[in-house]
């Protein structure tokens, strides 16, 4: 466990060295800039759509780029030779990410004045961002430079994010489509976040919250090993 606080304690670091800190103000400055023009109803309506997309695509390309930077400097080679294990390695960064994700979000809520609930926001964003780093570790291990990882990740990282046709409703609904939604990766973290600004987590939404939980908890997990598999192909055993 000291070894790992270490590790995240310089991540931390790192994370200020390769300019993710800035990206991230520079990222809510501009979303604050967007967002206060807007009606209160705009806001309620793109807020959650934002925290789902962008805050994904920040977990899941920054975590990318931060794959190839440690692999310029050969950490990813020192790896295979250091006490450190690799899922200390990958944890930390995530858990980085995932953090930032969760200040720009919960930042943005109360700077727009917008009613959530402070907990599901934050649980909701955690999961959701994890889940995004996860899959762009599953992806971005098995290229060697950013410029052929992009045009694959674009498309890949559209297809988990699917879910936006849902939100706003740009699909004819029914029952069948309904429960189809539920099996793709990325739908329940979307509908944790949606509820986070529109729910009474004691009330009707209770049972709906628990199940979205548990479904991006199994995807979470499904997507750990996926990653932690290819991380040990691609980078360990390469």
């Amino acid at each position: 466990m000291k070894k790992f606080l270490s590790l995240l304690r310089m991540d931390f670091l790192l994370a200020f060295r390769y300019g993710l800190l800035y990206a991230a103000l520079f990222i809510t400055l501009v979303y604050l800039g967007i967002f206060f023009p807007l009606s209160d109803m705009l806001q309620s309506m793109f807020l959650p759509f934002i925290i789902y997309i962008d805050l994904a695509i920040f977990g899941f390309y920054f975590l990318g780029a931060w794959i190839f930077f440690d692999r310029q400097e050969n950490t990813l080679t020192a790896l295979t030779i250091t006490p450190i294990a690799y899922k200390y390695y990958i944890w930390s960064k995530i858990i980085v990410l995932s953090l930032i994700s969760v200040v720009i979000s919960v930042f943005l809520s109360i700077a727009l004045s917008l009613s959530h609930h402070l907990i599901l926001l934050v649980i909701s964003t955690t999961l959701n961002s994890i889940l995004f780093c996860m899959i762009g570790l599953w992806i971005v291990v098995r290229f060697t430079s950013f410029s052929h990882f992009l045009p694959t990740s674009t498309i890949l990282l559209f297809a988990f994010e699917l879910p936006i046709f849902e939100y706003f409703h740009l699909f004819p609904s029914s029952p069948i489509g309904s429960v189809l939604w539920l099996f793709h990766p990325s739908f329940s973290s979307m509908k944790l976040i949606e509820l986070s600004f529109d729910c009474c987590i004691f009330g009707r939404d209770l049972l709906p919250i628990i199940a979205y939980l548990g479904m991006t908890t199994i995807w979470i997990v499904v997507f750990q090993a996926l990653a932690f598999k290819a991380f040990r192909k691609h980078i360990l055993e390469a």
